[in-house]
């Protein structure tokens, strides 16, 4: 080890930078698609070999490059998209002039670009750090740049690369996450030759078309818009239905200012906007774009400019939440179709098409012995003896009946399903589900509509905590005091505890204190308490509803299903499940051939 200071290689200093910049292929894409972004290009192309190592390739057609700034451009923290005074009003994805010199400096490297309005075109090389001499160039237009054997020189970043599927993987991932937001921008990706993906730009309804080829028609049609301002925040995009979720947040596409990112303030405050609708281990599919001034947010906070601070947090964490559950509350009945198309496919799936069949009454005739009463059992099965028959009575429907959304009911089967019919279709309601949810959204009308009853201590219980806690507590007092939550500061470590919340019963006091208290300094709101008296809520709600198992007769059943028209959120019970499916007729009449 040396004893003095030496100030480092510009080389060295590019290749410790690319190791935040640049963590894999997918990084190395992403800052090159946001030059060409920022250079106004209407077409973009991506070629990838050997899943990104062996080489990325991107080409554009937007403004370009003239001689003397592209040998500027492999300096670091050389840009033009900054000016050199000012910070605070970053209008570009790029800004921090690293990308391009990092990438430089652990690749093969070769940019070629043309100034637009200008003849002739320059390239550049640089292998590994080491910058050649710039040259003419035969592009014709904008700028191509090429991205060779990633990592080659530096083997202990490439041994911590993922398989090629699972880099692929990442590189499609992000491909779409950037094509999402540029709607009036073609985006073409080539992978070992082939192309994957092609999305067209649009000029009018431009997002939301974008959206559905990218996410999906599916989630286009399970999905509710949202659009809301407040303060110098806006909001808008298209947010899942709570039955249309998956098990993890990668189809979760945010973006702030046009900038794809990944904030613990914003999904957080999305989970919390679905914590009545989804268990813990359920994500919404969602894409929306918030909008804010550029000098109230701060995008210098990480290398790779996927994390942001705002100047006013708890503006845009209401405004999520509000936006989301809004959206929510509004969208009533709704389920995701999903499940009924699962349904309609499982059965036409097992019912070959009439197309198969060709009757053919000689064969009829001369094996007629075959399907004689006396040879078959059906006959012998009594279809009235009960076991065929539905749990509840069936009744005749007047189409007078049919008019509610949710139809009428006409049978219970299983003691747990009823059958309802509507104009167009029939559907089948879970009983308890849907009830649970009724139930759990009258409690909860209960409880904040109006203060919490607080149940006495008859021995007030001391809390010890460190002072930090202590402050926070303190602050929140009074909130505390509309949950049923009753307590005084003791002293400097210790609070005294009065009262709890009914509703909660006999409770740890201590761990409920601590856990609060833990909360409050990590979120930062007092919404915690609540959280857990919906938790409550739900628990109660389950144990109150109409179980699986018991029957009921039509009049009952047709309560129900009254109930749920005019509750919120009934089409999923507490913990994200859909209530009902619902079959169309032109369905049914197709499965059977009919159509």
């Amino acid at each position: 080890m040396k004893n003095k200071i030496i100030k480092l290689s510009e080389n060295v200093i590019n290749q410790i930078a690319a190791g935040e910049v640049i963590e894999r292929p997918a990084s190395v894409m992403k800052e090159l698609i946001e030059n060409s972004i920022d250079a106004s290009s209407a077409n973009i192309k991506i070629y990838i070999m050997g899943s990104g190592r062996d080489c990325i390739k991107v080409i554009d057609d937007g403004i370009g490059i003239n001689e003397k700034q592209l040998v500027l451009a492999l300096e670091r923290h050389a840009t033009s998209k900054l000016d050199s005074s000012d910070l605070t009003k970053i209008n570009f994805l790029g800004f921090r002039g690293e990308a391009l010199p990092s990438i430089a400096s652990i690749s093969d490297f070769s940019i070629s670009s043309i100034k637009k309005g200008l003849k002739n075109g320059w390239e550049l090389n640089s292998y590994f750090g080491k910058v050649g001499n710039i040259k003419p160039s035969r592009l014709k237009q904008g700028t191509s740049i090429e991205v060779k054997n990633l990592f080659k020189l530096t083997p202990a970043r490439l041994k911590f690369l993922k398989t090629d599927r699972t880099e692929t993987g990442m590189l499609i991932d992000m491909f779409k996450k950037l094509s999402i937001v540029n709607s009036e921008t073609t985006f073409q990706l080539f992978i070992d030759g082939v192309e994957r993906l092609n999305f067209l730009s649009y000029s009018s309804n431009s997002i939301e078309k974008r959206i559905c080829d990218v996410v999906g028609k599916e989630f286009y049609d399970n999905s509710i818009a949202i659009e809301s301002s407040r303060g110098d925040a806006s909001i808008r995009g298209l947010i899942g239905i709570p039955t249309y979720s998956k098990g993890s947040g990668r189809s979760q596409y945010i973006y702030v200012n046009g900038r794809a990112v990944s904030d613990r303030l914003i999904t957080g405050a999305i989970r919390g906007a679905y914590s009545d609708y989804l268990p813990r281990n359920r994500f919404p599919i969602l894409s929306i774009f918030i909008d804010v001034a550029p000098e109230s947010l701060d995008v210098n906070v990480h290398p790779n400019k996927a994390e942001v601070r705002f100047e006013n947090e708890q503006n845009i964490r209401a405004l999520i939440v509000g936006s989301i559950k809004k959206a929510l509350f509004s969208s009533g009945l709704k389920t995701s179709n999903v499940n009924s198309d699962k349904i309609f496919k499982s059965i036409k799936n097992k019912f070959p098409s009439n197309s198969n069949y060709h009757y053919d009454r000689e064969f009829s005739t001369k094996n007629s012995d075959i399907f004689s009463s006396e040879q078959s059992n059906f006959r012998e099965i009594d279809i009235n003896n009960g076991q065929f028959s539905p749990s509840g009575k069936t009744h005749k429907v007047g189409s007078d009946n049919q008019d509610y959304p949710l139809g009428s009911a006409v049978a219970q089967v299983h003691k747990n399903y009823i059958v309802s019919q509507t104009l167009d279709g029939l559907i089948l309601i879970d009983q308890h589900a849907a009830h649970e949810r009724i139930v759990y959204e009258e409690i909860k009308r209960a409880i904040f509509g109006k203060p919490i009853k607080s149940q006495a201590i008859l021995i007030p219980e001391i809390v010890e905590l460190d002072e930090l806690s202590i402050s926070i507590l303190s602050e929140h007092i009074e909130e505390f005091k509309k949950l049923g939550l009753l307590f005084d500061i003791n002293d400097s470590k210790s609070i005294i505890v009065n009262g709890t919340p009914d509703l909660l019963g006999e409770v740890n006091i201590l761990k409920l204190v601590k856990d609060l208290s833990e909360n409050l300094m990590n979120e930062n709101n007092s919404q915690s308490l609540k959280g857990l008296l919906d938790e409550v809520c739900s628990a109660m709600a389950c144990h109150g509803s109409v179980r699986a198992g018991r029957e009921l007769d039509i009049k009952e059943m047709n309560a129900l299903l009254r109930k749920m028209e005019i509750t919120p959120n009934s089409g999923q019970c507490n913990h994200g499940r859909p209530t009902y499916v619902k079959l169309e007729l032109i369905d049914i009449e197709s499965i059977f051939g009919r159509r």
